[in-house]
């Protein structure tokens, strides 16, 4: 289009503006500020999609690792002396190992943390400051925890209902499943051994892969009527690959490649592996699980090896 063409054009939209008593300069300013406003969101799209899809917990922790937790929730159930298992159920259940899990209530009171501690509670457990910190977290609801088994006698199924509504009567009427839903989580947690890998985002042309490990191989303890195994990590873990690995199994709490922040939080169960883009591997972890055999001649303890075996694959697919 020809300038003369385009001052004609521009001539009659003013003369047209003017006989409405439109504002051409204020249009035309209102119509570049969106314009602006779209270009910015647009360039922002795909960082708001990356940490919507792949946000990870502070130090690189991904929000759905469970076994991750292992140490903070046995260190914690330890010293209020109820079962780590137990406590560990409860975690998984509630929020899979999510530290980030948040759930509003019909009352208006909102579920935070890993083991979603009612904001009603927040302030008395200190947790008006930071609902989602995981240690206090915890330390949150294993206090709860302990304090409902003490005033049920140790009833089991009685103080997870307790922990659920705030009385096993409560908790009978508010959800009359929850009891036996976190004792599944208990069996499963108490079946084996537990080996898990998790992809974390990509960098680059590389990906970190979290690896967790734990058995409930540990000495056993007896309380509230029960004997409940300790969770243990395994004796060892080994890496095959077809290629040499970007880097290889590194205990958390080092520096890590590939990980948000570069460093883990330490744990005795915890590994990361870095491949390459679409680079395959596996990892496997062993155990010596103490065993007792009845035999023609009595009973006798056996050491058998437990082993489970993990493939891996270095894909833009991530923990969400």
């Amino acid at each position: 289009m020809d300038p003369a063409t385009v001052k004609v054009i521009i001539a009659a939209v003013q003369k047209a503006a003017d006989a409405l008593g439109i504002d051409l300069k204020k249009v035309l300013i209102g119509i570049g500020f969106i314009f602006v406003a779209e270009v910015l969101f647009l360039g922002m799209l795909p960082y708001l999609l990356f940490t919507s899809l792949f946000r990870t917990s502070p130090g690189g922790a991904p929000p759905g690792a469970l076994w991750l937790w292992v140490p903070l929730v046995t260190t914690t159930a330890d010293a209020a002396h109820i079962p780590p298992d137990l406590a560990l159920a409860v975690v998984a259940h509630e929020s899979g190992g999510n530290w980030q899990a948040e759930n509003d209530d019909s009352n208006g009171t909102v579920d935070a943390g890993l083991m979603q501690i009612n904001s009603a509670n927040w302030a008395t457990y200190g947790l008006a400051a930071n609902p989602f910190s995981p240690t206090a977290n915890v330390r949150a609801g294993v206090s709860i925890l302990a304090n409902a088994l003490a005033a049920n006698g140790g009833n089991v199924p009685a103080a997870l209902e307790t922990y659920n509504a705030g009385s096993a009567a409560a908790g009978a009427l508010y959800d009359p499943q929850y009891a036996g839903d976190v004792a599944r989580e208990l069996a499963a947690i108490e079946a084996g051994p537990h080996l898990s890998a998790t992809p974390l985002p990509v960098e680059g042309k590389t990906q970190a892969i979290l690896i967790t490990a734990w058995a409930p191989y540990g000495p056993a303890q007896h309380a509230y009527g029960e004997t409940w195994p300790a969770l243990v990590p395994p004796q060892t873990l080994a890496l095959s690959a077809p290629q040499p690995v970007v880097q290889p199994l590194t205990p958390c709490g080092t520096a890590a490649k590939g990980v948000t922040g570069g460093v883990l939080p330490g744990s005795a169960s915890c590994w990361v592996v870095v491949l390459s883009l679409g680079q395959t591997a596996a990892v496997t972890a062993t155990w010596d699980h103490t065993v007792t055999v009845q035999g023609p001649h009595g009973t006798t303890k056996r050491v058998v090896p437990r082993t489970v075996t993990a493939q891996l694959e270095a894909s833009r697919r991530a923990v969400g």
